[in-house]
């Protein structure tokens, strides 16, 4: 048998633990990993893929531009670019697609002059 604490604890209640089949605790756990999807490719990104990513936005963007287009500060973008910032992956699957929109946005008005 396991012992399973709730959220407060049973010391602060004057309450005993009691006991929890395996069986329950491994239901209640498969239920939370069902609701909660795992972050693939871990939590943080490699900073080489985002120092190669921020490095192909400065063929066409500056810092500052990026840095508005990502909603970070410029001293964020400059610490991606030399590989020295780590970025949660839930943060650059924010940033990445708002950026590139703007890349684009900036490639085609140099397309057209």
């Amino acid at each position: 048998m396991l012992y399973f604490r709730g959220i407060h604890s049973y010391l602060d209640r004057g309450a005993v633990p009691r006991k929890v089949g395996y069986d329950k605790v491994l239901n209640a756990l498969n239920e939370i990993m069902s609701e909660h999807v795992a972050i693939e490719g871990g939590a943080w990104v490699d900073s080489k893929e985002i120092k190669a990513t921020v490095e192909r936005w400065m063929e066409v963007m500056t810092p500052r531009q990026i840095a508005v287009a990502a909603d970070e500060a410029v001293t964020s973008v400059r610490s991606w670019a030399t590989g020295n910032h780590r970025v949660l992956r839930t943060k650059w699957r924010r940033v990445v697609p708002q950026v590139e929109q703007m890349c684009e946005i900036i490639q085609a008005q140099h397309i057209e002059t």
